[in-house]
């Protein structure tokens, strides 16, 4: 299983890395800022795990664009064998995207997040744990009108450095599916 995790991960990382083949013949692209707020559904220890989060970059030429982003866990989770219920997980880094294939209203974009971030019980537990986590993602974006966006896609969320006494890398590393709205550049 992680040997296939493994091998959909680096083709996810690398399928949408066609920079060579990208030209200025097609004239000037809209390059800017944008921002948005995403919806992640995923899995931690088996259980059926939401993320709200924010993410806001730059893009330039709508290709190729570089940001921050930033998800938590929504509500706790709990399971019959965790000695405390996790109620505290949010993860946030670097986002760096590049849109492969575009027409005028559907883009195919990949965005890799390389960032840190933090797993804990509750305030008076020790319990926690600061994480890695390497996040790809493959993703369709429609062009609803304007500066506004819908993104729908999936990845895999890979965490490691996780050192509780009952859970594991595995238990927080998992496929995911990403909705989000975009608005930008502007």
């Amino acid at each position: 299983m992680r040997v296939a995790t493994s091998v959909l991960a680096v083709a996810l990382a690398l399928a949408p890395i066609d920079l060579a083949a990208q030209d200025g013949a097609e004239g000037e692209r809209d390059s800017g800022a944008y921002f948005g707020a995403v919806f992640k559904l995923s899995e931690i220890i088996d259980q059926t795990a939401t993320f709200l989060g924010a993410r806001a970059g730059l893009i330039h030429r709508e290709r190729l664009g570089i940001g921050l982003g930033a998800y938590a866990l929504l509500p706790r989770l709990d399971a019959p064998f965790l000695e405390d219920p996790i109620n505290n997980f949010a993860y946030g880094g670097v986002e760096v995207e590049y849109t492969a294939w575009t027409t005028d209203r559907f883009h195919v974009a990949g965005m890799f997040l390389f960032g840190l971030g933090r797993r804990w019980r509750d305030q008076d537990n020790d319990d926690h744990d600061e994480i890695f986590v390497y996040e790809p993602t493959l993703r369709g974006e429609i062009e609803l009108g304007g500066p506004f966006l819908l993104e729908v896609g999936g990845g895999y969320r890979f965490v490691t450095r996780i050192t509780s006494r009952d859970t594991d890398n595995g238990d927080f590393s998992a496929p995911l599916a990403v909705v989000a709205f975009r608005l930008g550049p502007f």
